[in-house]
């Protein structure tokens, strides 16, 4: 937090004092287009790397007003009404979507799912917490040439994992879990490709998901709670998800 602020600080306070001294940039600093820009430049680097949604840019380059340089009253609106009318309805659209899909019976709404899994802003309470019925794991198991096997810390399946530290349960648990999820299956090559880098002598890498069922409210009040391992012990299951040759 301190270097992002020391970041900051660094490159506001130098572009303030170029600004100042040069007139000309001061103007072209406050162009509303610049600022619109690089935001429409930030969301579209965000959506490459996260999923968020390629609709954010869009709708932001729809909403915003653009503005000719020069006095106030000489700003108008961006585009032809015709078109702004199509952006409200999209955006109306947009909304009653998302509203749609976070209905506890979302599953009758298969276009606005559609319409959400088409703009990359497919929402769900899977986002927010883990499955409320089955905890799912990632299980990672490099083989080197004589096909010894040696798993890889990768996930909270692993009793000396748990529980992780305080500010321990990083991106990296929930990328683990969302891996072993059917959705995620292009991308496992990838993870199984960074695994034989990262790990040096070995000729190929195995996914596995290893799931079991959590107790349900009822089961946990008639035993005053559950114990993880013995649970896991008796209920866990594994299943092959991807067999990756090292190059």
């Amino acid at each position: 937090m301190l270097a992002a602020a020391a970041l900051l600080v660094t490159v506001g306070g130098s572009a303030w004092v170029w600004t100042r001294a040069r007139p000309s940039a001061w103007r072209r600093v406050h162009d509303p287009r610049v600022w619109v820009g690089a935001a429409a430049l930030l969301f579209s680097a965000m959506w490459l790397l996260m999923n968020i949604g390629w609709f954010h840019p869009v709708m932001l380059a729809t909403l915003l007003v653009f503005t000719r340089c020069g006095p106030p009253h000489h700003a108008t609106l961006a585009y032809s009404p015709r078109v702004r009318a199509l952006g409200g309805v999209l955006i109306a659209w947009h909304l009653v979507a998302i509203a749609a899909t976070v209905h506890p019976k979302a599953a009758k709404f298969a276009a606005a799912r559609m319409w959400m899994d088409a703009t990359r802003t497919a929402q769900g309470w899977g986002m927010w917490a883990t499955p409320p019925e089955t905890n799912v794991f990632l299980k990672a198991v490099a083989f080197d040439a004589s096909e010894r096997a040696v798993e890889l810390a990768t996930d909270l399946h692993l009793a000396e994992l748990r529980p992780p530290a305080s500010l321990g349960y990083d991106r990296r648990w929930k990328i683990a879990e969302v891996l072993a999820k059917p959705r995620s299956q292009r991308f496992r090559s990838g993870h199984a490709r960074w695994l034989c880098r990262t790990h040096p002598g070995t000729a190929r890498i195995e996914l596995r998901a290893v799931e079991y069922r959590i107790p349900t409210p009822a089961e946990n009040r008639s035993l005053g709670g559950y114990d993880v391992d013995a649970v896991f012990r008796e209920r866990a299951t594994q299943r092959l998800l991807l067999d990756h040759a090292c190059p």
